[in-house]
């Protein structure tokens, strides 16, 4: 695979264990909002999954639920367990959502037409997570003691583990300045501390196959229907 390519997977992978980890929210949201949200937003990383799939060239169904664990190119931060904390949930599908939008503003420049175009189309609906997360980034750390402690901890949370997702990717350092121009207002505007530090290159992770063990466990569970039906189709 071109560097590229191996970005465009990196998205894919990514955005697939996303979408299957918030799918368990589903019906558990904390108000009916973010219940439909939640659904909605699981929804569309499924599908910006599986048009990048489509991309690659190869048979969706095979990459998504075929592969070994190894030759699964996403950050682990995406299957790191929340354990129904809203606050987790939360706080990771936003520095998530304002990844893919960078990696979708990179592929829509790209020289491939085929790759630009879809992107182009997948950027219009990563726009409507953007802004619904930042806004609710902003609510609940504004919003009293309780909030604001629930929030910061999320983020204390997640922090070691975000650098991570500029693992071998093409033009890393790049990426994450763009990256962090997005988050930083917003969790500077939620009064969030949160500091994140690029891993060093020796540092070997989900990128380059090193998956943890909660990686794992959701990879088992997700490809459980293929194992048993081969022939299924998704």
């Amino acid at each position: 695979m071109t560097a590229q390519r191996d970005d465009v997977l990196a998205l894919a992978d990514d955005k697939l264990m996303l979408g299957h980890v918030q799918s368990d929210w589903t019906g558990l949201g904390p108000i009916l909002e973010e219940d439909i949200a939640a659904s909605a937003m699981a929804q569309d990383d499924l599908s910006h999954a599986l048009v990048l799939y489509e991309y690659l060239g190869e048979d969706p169904d095979l990459l998504a639920f075929g592969r070994e664990p190894a030759a699964y190119r996403c950050c682990d931060l995406v299957t790191l367990p929340d354990e129904f904390d809203w606050a987790t949930a939360t706080a990771r599908r936003f520095v998530m959502a304002m990844f893919a939008q960078v990696m979708l503003e990179d592929f829509a420049e790209a020289d491939d037409d085929d790759l630009a175009e879809r992107a182009a189309r997948l950027l219009k609906e990563q726009a409507i997570q953007v802004a619904h997360l930042n806004n609710w980034i902003v609510r609940l750390g504004c919003g009293g003691d309780d909030a604001a402690g629930r929030m910061q901890a999320a983020f204390d949370l997640i922090a070691p583990h975000t650098g991570m997702l500029f693992e071998a990717l093409a033009d890393g350092h790049a990426r994450f300045d763009r990256w962090w121009a997005l988050v930083n207002p917003v969790v500077q505007q939620a009064g969030i501390a949160f500091t994140v530090a690029l891993p060093d290159a020796e540092t070997i992770g989900g990128r380059r196959g090193e998956h943890a063990d909660h990686f794992l466990s959701q990879h088992d569970e997700m490809t459980q229907v293929r194992a048993i039906e081969p022939d299924a189709a998704w």
